[in-house]
């Protein structure tokens, strides 16, 4: 009985031994690092009705930078050609034209304060 408990167990960590051994993962050739900003669009929502902007924000949205491209109604339109300016003072809901009312534009030489002369382009 001895023998056959002492096979028993032999048979049992030989069979323990051989499935683990077999549940090793397999070495594999390195992964090339793929670049997954090719996959992601900042600009999405920011045409027609998404209510998003690409500006700049501080944690907490303590300050918000952001691109105006007309002068009226909604302030940025990722379509548009000109930038006007940079407000922090965009109101980010569906139903309010509210902004525009400190508008940053950095430029060069004289200043130009009529809106129409001074867009970017």
């Amino acid at each position: 009985m001895n023998l056959v408990i002492r096979g028993a167990v032999l048979f049992i960590t030989f069979l323990i031994f051989a499935i683990s051994a077999s549940a090793q993962k397999k070495k594999s050739s390195p992964r090339k690092k793929t670049d997954n900003t090719q996959l992601v669009d900042p600009f999405i929502g920011t045409q027609g009705k998404g209510h998003t902007y690409p500006g700049a924000v501080l944690p907490y949205g303590m300050v918000q930078l952001n691109p105006v491209t007309r002068t009226s109604g909604v302030a940025y339109q990722y379509a548009d050609t000109v930038v006007y300016g940079f407000s922090t003072a965009l109101s980010h809901t569906t139903d309010s034209t509210e902004q525009n009312e400190i508008l940053f534009m950095p430029t060069t030489g004289t200043p130009r304060l009529n809106l129409e002369e001074r867009p970017s382009v």
